[in-house]
């Protein structure tokens, strides 16, 4: 199955993570593969693709990944000023 997912643009990041390690981490936990959409596509949707069981659980990683670094980079952009 494949379930298309809205993410913004800019928070693509904090699933990728560093040299993907955000999406390794989804796959090995789910076995769920997650396609993100290079910058020239400029799309925020991300594709969520393996079994249906298991899409749920990786959707929910990708929000707790998205939430919490979001939140701890807008708390250090807010400090910072």
């Amino acid at each position: 199955m494949t379930f298309p997912l809205e993410i913004p643009c800019e928070q693509h990041r904090f699933i990728l993570g560093k040299k993907g390690a955000g999406l390794k981490e989804i796959f090995d936990k789910t076995n769920v593969y997650v396609r993100i959409p290079n910058q020239e596509e400029n799309s925020s949707t991300i594709q969520v693709m393996g079994e249906t069981a298991k899409i749920g659980e990786a959707i929910t990683m990708i929000y707790k990944m998205v939430n919490k670094n979001f939140y701890i980079f807008n708390k250090i952009l807010f400090l910072h000023y």
